[in-house]
This record gives C-alpha cells, structure tokens and sequence, in this order.
C-alpha cells in the first residue's frame, strides 16, 4: 500500500505565540478570536480587533496634512495679521565661543565664564548672553510657536466637542461601573471607533512633531506621556477597554483646550491670557487629579469584580494609567508655582516648561563679545 504523508501540524512557535497573546490580553479561558466570534454572531455590530489599529495610521497622515493645511490657510496668516514675530535669533559669530558652545552646551561655571570674558577681554554679561542667544538659535521663533498652540487649541476643541456629544448617553459616561457590565460582549459603534481611532492618530501624529515642535522643559514627561498615551489606547482596543478608554481622553483633552488657548493668545500679544491660564489650573486639577482618580482609578479597583478577572493587559493598562497620574501631579505641581507667580507678580513670567530664556530674549540688544580690546 501506498503510504501516505503525516498530517501537518501547527507550527510550534506560532501555536506558542498565540497562546501567549491571548493569554496576555484575555483573561482565561477567553482569547482573541472571541471578538471575532462576537462580530459574526452580531454582523450588525462592531467589535474590536488587534487589525483595527492600522486605521490609526492613515489617520495620523491625515492629522499632519490637516495641520500643515492649518498653518499655511489660517495660522501663518493670522500671525503676519498679528505682526508676532518670525525672525530666528540671531548671535554674532564668534569662533571661539562657537568651540566652547559645541563642548559645554552654554553650561558654564563662574569661574570658567570669567576666565573665557578675560581671555576675550570682555565682560562676564557678554558672555552670559552670547550663550543665551546661541541657546535660542535653533528654537522655533514666536510665530511657529503660535501655529502649534492654536493647532492644538483647535484640534483638543473639535476633539472634545465630539467626545462629548457621542458619548453623552451613552451609559458609561455618567456611571463608571458599566464600563465592565457585559464584558466582553461590548460592541463599538461607528462613531466611538472614529473617535478612538483619530486620537490614537493624533498622538503618533504628536509624536512625530514631537522633534519639531517646542522645546519644552519637561520633554521627556511628554514623550512618556506619548508613548504611555499610545500604548493605552492600543492596548486598550485590542483588550475591548474601550469604554474605559474614551473617559480618560475626555478627562485629557478638555484642559488642554484652555492651556493651548492661552498660549496662542500669548504668542499672538492677546491680552487676558494669564487669567485663561488660571482658568487652566482649576480645570487640569479637577479633571486629572479629582474626575480621572474618581472614575477611572477607583473603577479599576473596586468595579470589576463579579465583571472581568484581571489579567496581564489588565494589569498593563493599570500601571500605565498610573504613570500618567504620576505625570498630573509632576506638571500640577509646575501649574501651581506659576499661579502662585501671577497672584505674587500679576503676571506669568513665563512658561515653566519652556527651556532657558523666553521666546523674547532673541530680541534684547546685543551685547556679544566682538573679540575687541576694550579702549
């Protein structure tokens, strides 16, 4: 008799593979394939899968182009209509504090500053700023400022304008327990998806513009925040957190409408935007350090249970939820020394978070050392 070949068997790596993802997203005996088995028990409703995400990429494209659109039809135009200046700094070029810049990144001390003006034979102020102004030349100027302020003024609006109006009655906007009721037979409308979706673009979209952008004291608690941001939305999606998930957005993106509006009112020489920063710091402490505790933390702990049995995306998306509670308070902190400025001062002196100097140092009068004896 003719023998016959042994029947295949499933990959050994790809079997392991897969026992891992769902073991890591699903708690047992659930996997993956259940949201798919759900989509064709239900072909009229919608439910997550890992493919889904790629929707976000063509949707950060999107974003990038929309932004670009933005500056050069509204933003750069209203700039020029505002006359905020778009001139770089300048420094006067001087070799050898060039060598000492690339060395030491202006970081000088005392006593090497005042060695560097005697050799130069001039004072320790020209050296200070000649350092500033060589500090601000690779910064953006006070217009591109205002494009990326008013950018994201306008994009957390729209975004948290059609949050709201989606989700308002839907059952787990008011009561954080239903975000865990008939887990995980929670199907996701159209309208939720382009939500979750377009944010999950916008923050690879932030991401990438990251580089550009302004740089800001706190850039590496932005990219922490960015990438956290990204791997819970992810995660999140492919897990069906999704309910969960649209409330922590809300709770992020309405106080940043009212910093970025008093940023581009300040670059654009508006008045009244300290007052809209002060706004600002109310609304950031009661929506991330009250509402994002309250219905999102406590959620996670005292909700689930008799709903979903923790597993390892579970406790994933916990820990990075709590680094972004870590990061509220790190940049609540940074928020309430400047509100305790402008009731000291009356005005904000400047963005804490900006890097050394304020968008208006270039402009002072230069004092640069021109390697001239002094009469």
């Amino acid at each position: 008799p003719q023998l016959q070949p042994p029947p295949q068997q499933p990959a050994v790596g790809m079997a392991d593979t897969r026992s891992w993802v769902d073991w890591f997203f699903c708690p047992a005996p659930l996997t993956l394939d259940i949201f798919e088995e759900l989509g064709e028990k239900h072909p009229d409703q919608f439910f997550p899968t890992p493919s889904g995400l790629l929707w976000s990429l063509p949707a950060a494209l999107l974003l990038l182009l929309l932004r670009f659109t933005y500056d050069k039809l509204f933003a750069q135009p209203f700039a020029r209509y505002r006359h905020v200046s778009n001139k770089p700094a300048k420094v006067t070029p001087n070799p050898t504090l060039e060598a000492v810049w690339r060395k030491t990144r202006g970081r000088l001390s005392e006593l090497e500053r005042d060695s560097l003006a005697a050799r130069l034979q001039t004072e320790p102020r020209d050296i200070d700023i000649w350092m500033r102004q060589r500090r601000l030349l690779n910064q953006p100027t006070r217009a591109q400022k205002f494009e990326e302020a008013s950018w994201r003024f306008f994009y957390y609006t729209i975004c948290t304008v059609y949050g709201t109006v989606i989700l308002w009655n839907e059952p787990w906007f008011f009561h954080s327990e239903m975000y865990w009721v008939g887990y995980p037979e929670q199907h996701v409308s159209l309208e939720v998806r382009i939500y979750y979706l377009v944010q999950l673009g916008a923050y690879i979209a932030m991401l990438i513009t990251l580089s550009t952008d302004s740089k800001r004291k706190d850039f590496g608690e932005m990219l922490i925040h960015h990438f956290a941001t990204i791997l819970l939305i992810g995660l999140s999606w492919c897990a069906n957190y999704v309910r969960i998930g649209t409330m922590v957005l809300i709770l992020h993106d309405i106080a940043d409408i009212f910093l970025e509006s008093a940023k581009a009112l300040h670059y654009a020489k508006f008045n009244g935007p300290d007052y809209l920063f002060a706004v600002f710091a109310v609304v950031f402490g009661v929506s991330r350090l009250v509402l994002y505790p309250i219905y999102v933390m406590q959620s996670m702990v005292s909700e689930i249970e008799g709903h979903l049995l923790p597993c390892p995306s579970f406790s994933a998306f916990r820990v990075l939820l709590s680094v972004l509670l870590c990061l509220h308070i790190f940049w609540f902190k940074t928020i309430m020394d400047m509100v305790m400025s402008f009731m000291r001062d009356g005005e904000l002196t400047k963005d804490a978070r900006s890097p050394s100097g304020s968008e208006d140092e270039g402009e002072e009068e230069d004092h640069s050392p021109k390697n001239k004896k002094k009469n």
